[in-house]
């Protein structure tokens, strides 16, 4: 099931699209979109490219070959390897 709806958000200082997908009656999502314009679609395809992002910058991150982590730039490669000796 999905529901879309208009509500008020004061950090965005105006109106914002709610999405709330529902699985099952235990299991459900809430996004929230700032395109009032936006159809449910475009708003879950945006979240799985978000998603998509995540997942490959945390591969990127991730432990290399030598065992060290690696951070993502170089100055934080220098302080995890210095926290870690």
């Amino acid at each position: 099931m999905i529901k879309i709806f208009k509500a008020t958000y004061r950090p965005v200082d105006g109106d914002v699209l709610v999405l709330i997908v529902r699985k099952d009656k235990n299991s459900w999502r809430a996004f929230m979109c700032t395109n009032l314009s936006a159809t449910a679609e475009e708003i879950l395809e945006a979240v799985a490219d978000r998603c998509d992002i995540g997942q490959k910058v945390k591969g990127k991150k991730g432990i290399e070959g030598d065992g060290l982590i690696r951070g993502y730039n170089l100055w934080a490669n220098r302080h995890v390897f210095l926290l870690n000796r």
